[in-house]
């Protein structure tokens, strides 16, 4: 697998090199340990975050295992790059900074800093780990950066679109209880029936809410999901049966939040796990459970160049105070690794590193971002 193809000639400093007290200053750049009570190794990540450049070396042997001789030189490469995820661990766990990662991206973090990189298969593994920590981050940078009720507005859109309909969380909630309990002991009825049983037991709780057409919209989601077992009758209504892995709430609410969310990859909409947990439940404890429907439907979501490039254009649209558009170079080193990566490959100590910076730069970037808006948000605050 070769290196990024780049175009930046500079070699990249060495992060543990001594620095004076004017150096570390730069590290004000990042606008992170303002106020926060930080090691000096920390002091000097940041420092040499601030001074990373771009890695030109392009390879042009396909490596083998045999050849990958873990001499001194390796030894330092391979400790160095330990350190820099243990330092991005460690600054991660400063609460006032943690706090404002989701734990799947701290847990991936933690997942890389197990790696042992002096064995192939485990860098092969931490480079997989950083492209997926490059691509959460990258989704966390896109959904900041998109105007939320426009978002919304595009998904219920599409979900109409469908001949679907989401009524609020609350009388959702209701039809499919209700499409359960006519359904949950392998009963057959015609989409009249069922939509007439809901619509009776539906309407003294939710008066102004409730009719037929809407009711349907929403058993039209479960249809979509393939929920059912279709029935056709000669000159008569088909019969609808609920398949027999959807007869709990459970695994039939999933499928339901799962047709939803497809919709919205589909349509390229970015919409984190608390947003989703907000507007199928009304609440914010349903966030694990969003995120694992969003993790399983990865296959829908647009490219990882896709996502960089629509990132672009959203930054020229707005403000970017903290300099987001640096990390872009970074996103673009994991992107071409993850087309390069194939099962079987050797990934050598000077990829690794790449990826590890790229990581590195991006993880405090997000870390900057978020304590920028915090910082907006709260400006009486010093923290």
């Amino acid at each position: 697998m070769n290196l990024p193809p780049t175009s930046s000639s500079r070699q990249e400093l060495d992060y543990q090199q001594e620095y004076s007290d004017n150096e570390l200053d730069t590290a004000t750049n990042l606008n992170l340990e303002s106020g926060l009570e930080l090691t000096p190794n920390q002091q000097h990540l940041l420092t040499w975050l601030n001074n990373l450049t771009i890695h030109d070396t392009v390879s042009t042997n396909s490596p083998t295992e045999d050849n990958l001789v873990v001499n001194e030189q390796s030894w330092c490469e391979l400790r160095s790059c330990s350190e820099k995820i243990t330092l991005i661990n460690s600054l991660v766990r400063v609460p006032e900074l943690g706090n404002m990662l989701s734990q799947p991206l701290k847990r991936k973090l933690n997942m890389l800093s197990q790696c042992h990189l002096s064995d192939n298969k485990e860098r092969l593994k931490a480079l997989r780990t950083s492209i997926s920590i490059g691509n959460r981050i990258l989704c966390e940078f896109l959904v900041k950066h998109t105007d939320s009720h426009q978002v919304i507005s595009n998904l219920w859109n599409s979900v109409r679109s469908r001949g679907c309909q989401f009524l609020g969380p609350a009388i959702q909630e209701e039809i499919l209880q209700l499409a359960l309990l006519a359904l949950e002991d392998g009963e057959a009825l015609t989409r009249k029936v069922l939509i007439l049983f809901i619509m009776q037991r539906l309407v003294p709780h939710f008066p102004y809410q409730t009719s037929k057409t809407a009711i349907g919209h929403v058993i039209q989601i479960l249809y979509r999901a393939s929920c059912f077992n279709v029935i056709k009758r000669e000159g008569d209504s088909s019969l609808m049966q609920l398949k027999e892995e959807f007869r709990n709430y459970e695994s039939l609410r999933r499928e339901h939040d799962s047709q939803i969310v497809s919709i919205a990859l589909e349509n390229g909409l970015r919409i984190s796990p608390e947003q989703w947990s907000s507007l199928l439940y009304g609440d914010n404890t349903h966030k694990s459970h969003m995120q694992s429907i969003i993790d399983k439907l990865q296959s829908i979501k647009p490219s990882f160049n896709k996502l960089i490039q629509k990132l672009k254009v959203v930054l020229n649209k707005t403000p970017d105070p903290v300099q987001i558009i640096d990390s872009v170079r970074y996103f673009e080193q994991l992107a071409y690794f993850e087309m390069e990566l194939v099962d079987g490959n050797i990934c050598t100590l000077e990829e690794i590193k790449v990826a590890i910076d790229a990581v590195s730069f991006i993880t405090i970037k997000l870390l900057t971002f978020h304590r920028y808006l915090y910082q907006k948000q709260h400006p009486e605050s010093v923290y």
